[in-house]
């Protein structure tokens, strides 16, 4: 978990999403982010995250990889070897 504690400046700038993925050893550009307001998809994408974006009908930026009205209405399975996520 990182918060806004761990990190030198907030949203939107991307250190939040760049700091998680180090952590856990990846890339930000090999992350999907899962997003609900604005200044959060914008630091994701700044990081080179993929995007979902939770909550409304529309993409907040034109570079969001998905929108969908809430989690709950998505899945993710592990096949050979790959995580794969199911959106509605």
């Amino acid at each position: 978990m990182v918060s806004a504690d761990d990190v030198s400046v907030g949203k939107p700038l991307p250190e939040i999403y760049r700091t998680a993925a180090a952590r856990l050893g990846f890339a930000a550009a090999d992350c999907l982010a899962f997003e609900d307001a604005p200044a959060g998809v914008a630091s994701a994408l700044a990081a080179g995250c993929a995007v979902v974006q939770v909550d409304g009908k529309w993409a907040f930026d034109p570079r969001v990889n998905a929108v969908v009205p809430h989690l709950g209405e998505t899945s993710i399975r592990c096949e050979s070897e790959m995580l794969l996520l199911a959106l509605p």
